[in-house]
């Protein structure tokens, strides 16, 4: 579990094939193995489904970096008629 001065950004890919990165916070934390971030309707719209990487700033000051990636994680649902 990550340390409460960690720093964790994850980054989605889009559909102009680009990126979006996301500082997250804890939900709780008591438990900071869950995380949130906010997106704008407008990066909703061009979230691209699959999966993401994330990197962690252990200690928050950039001195020890982790980098992760899940794969197949996201799924985009497109409402109504298209």
């Amino acid at each position: 579990m990550p340390g409460a001065a960690s720093i964790i950004t994850f980054t989605f890919n889009d559909t102009n094939g680009n990126t979006i990165s996301k500082v997250s916070s804890a939900v709780d934390s008591g438990d900071r193995s869950m995380r949130k971030m906010t997106f704008s309707e407008a990066e909703s719209a061009l979230l691209l489904g699959g999966g993401f990487s994330f990197e962690v700033d252990v200690l928050g000051d950039g001195t020890e970096i982790k980098k992760g990636l899940v794969q197949n994680a996201l799924s985009k649902v497109i409402e109504g008629t298209c």
